[in-house]
């Protein structure tokens, strides 16, 4: 059968092409499909290049940590299965996701390579729609395991097509993050965004680093969902979204309902930074 995505897995010694029993172009059914364990996603630019990928395994190491298991990747190796399987298939960008099994054959590695889907540029010109929704939080909220992308993925599939994402909240009203994403809110020019109870995303990081360098005050507190109305800016972050604006949540407008002047500031700034540090894999 064939798929848009191609799987291999990585033991000590061999690498193995994983053939799927169902055909699909979605990242997350194979995640599912695989042994449960830690993973780390991003994307590829210009075909070849990536952002911060020693930071990636970097946190999926720590993550491996978290969960109890104490392995040491072969980084080397697993960069250049990756490059082999990008020249093998000439996308012109990719969605790439390491993943490593922490359930059955423990400290054996899968690459997951998958066509990349971005927003449109009306996205980012004009917002988009997200909502919010109660799923409870993750059990172990720094470590990136793939226990939770089934629940996430549970309410993924009933949202409607014009929400881009889901926000999580938690019992107290407060905005931890989006099932794949960091929300950050922005209110009186100052942002909040969560970190205790959220899982902190390598964009995260980067808005963080580009908002102080701008002199933007941050507060790492998720804003509450009674004071959306409060806000005059939003938006989502990830690896394949970058800084996604955010013009309505729920039923609400987010401020004017227009794409906020910070939020074009540090995706201008983040864009730029961008083209000086992606890197050959």
């Amino acid at each position: 059968m064939v798929s848009e995505i191609v799987v291999v897995r990585l033991d000590h010694d061999e690498v193995e092409i994983i053939e799927l029993p169902f055909e699909t172009a979605n990242l997350n059914q194979v995640s599912q499909w695989l042994p449960a364990g830690a993973y780390t996603t991003f994307r590829t630019y210009e075909g070849t290049k990536v952002l911060w990928l020693e930071k990636h395994y970097h946190r999926l190491e720590e993550t491996v940590t978290l969960a109890g298991k104490s392995i040491r990747l072969d980084a080397q190796r697993i960069s250049g299965e990756v490059r082999n399987l990008l020249a093998e298939h000439h996308r012109k960008d990719s969605r790439v996701r390491i993943t490593v099994d922490l359930t059955m054959n423990i400290g054996d590695v899968y690459i997951v390579l998958a066509p990349l889907i971005t927003p449109s540029d009306a996205d980012y010109e004009n917002g988009v729609h997200v909502i919010t929704c109660n799923i409870g939080k993750r059990d172990n909220p720094k470590a990136k395991l793939t226990d939770f992308i089934s629940r996430a993925e549970a309410i993924r599939n009933q949202l409607p097509e014009d929400v881009q994402e889901a926000l999580i909240v938690n019992g107290g009203g407060q905005i931890l993050e989006g099932l794949s994403s960091n929300f950050f809110a922005i209110k009186n020019g100052e942002i909040w965004v969560a970190d205790d109870g959220a899982l902190s995303g390598l964009t995260m990081k980067m808005v963080l680093e580009e908002a102080d360098r701008l002199q933007v005050a941050c507060h790492k507190e998720g804003i509450c969902v009674n004071d959306l109305d409060l806000i005059d800016e939003a938006f989502i972050t990830s690896a394949s979204r970058s800084i996604l604006p955010v013009t309505k949540v729920d039923q609400k407008a987010v401020g004017d309902g227009k794409v906020g002047t910070l939020t074009k500031r540090l995706l201008t700034a983040y864009r730029h930074r961008l083209l000086k540090e992606v890197e050959l894999i």
